[in-house]
């Protein structure tokens, strides 16, 4: 008996993909290296280039003395982060604590503040205004 074609389905549906044969299980032979083609060796002999000797750097020598601190910035900004850190740990002072806030201060870079009276007198506002 002779297969009659199918019918053909008119639906919308996508089609399946076929499915993919499994991997034929044949080895693969080994394929040979080629050999590496070479220069052939130089007929004439090169003259040997004589290396210069290299320069000697001065060494710098050694002293036993402390090294001097880097120089700071000068900050311009009015140092309330500061303050308000050292008002957390003095609720009150004297002159000597006064004085050493001052070198604190200096130390930090905020000499625009520290130079002159004016702006003592603003580190010395802020304080009495804002201590507890």
């Amino acid at each position: 008996m002779a297969r009659q074609p199918a019918a053909k389905k008119t639906t919308t549906a996508a089609k399946k993909p076929a499915a993919k044969k499994p991997a034929a299980t044949t080895a693969k032979k080994p394929v040979a290296k080629k050999p590496v083609a070479r220069k052939p060796a130089a007929t004439t002999a090169k003259k040997p280039v004589a290396k210069k000797p290299a320069a000697k750097k001065p060494v710098a020598k050694k002293t036993t003395a402390a090294k001097k601190p880097a120089a700071k910035k000068t900050i311009s900004r009015f140092p309330k982060k500061e303050l308000n850190d050292w008002l957390k740990k003095n609720a009150s002072w004297d002159h000597t604590a006064w004085e050493a806030l001052i070198a604190d201060l200096e130390k930090a870079g905020f000499t625009k503040w520290i130079a002159t009276e004016e702006g003592k007198n603003e580190i010395g506002l802020y304080l009495e205004t804002n201590k507890k």
